[in-house]
């Protein structure tokens, strides 16, 4: 476990009596945080498992950069 992570586990234990809303805040938003990121290196290694049989090259960074772009925009 990240040692950053297991310090606001503890920070937020012995500060939830005190300030019982920052502290759900504070948790709420780190549990949304890290569904985006679980969901997101999810995506990645799927990506990155199937990479070959979509395309035998790399490809150039605007071209990447594009495609974010759009799927950014939701640019039909």
């Amino acid at each position: 476990m990240d040692e950053n992570y297991k310090k606001f586990k503890e920070l937020i234990e012995t500060k939830k009596e005190k300030y019982p809303n920052i502290c759900k805040l504070w948790k709420g938003h780190i549990k949304e945080k890290q569904k985006h990121f679980d969901l997101t290196l999810k995506h990645a290694i799927e990506v990155l498992e199937t990479i070959e049989s979509k395309s035998n090259k790399d490809l150039p960074m605007e071209t990447i950069s594009f495609l974010y772009f759009l799927f950014q925009e939701n640019i039909p």
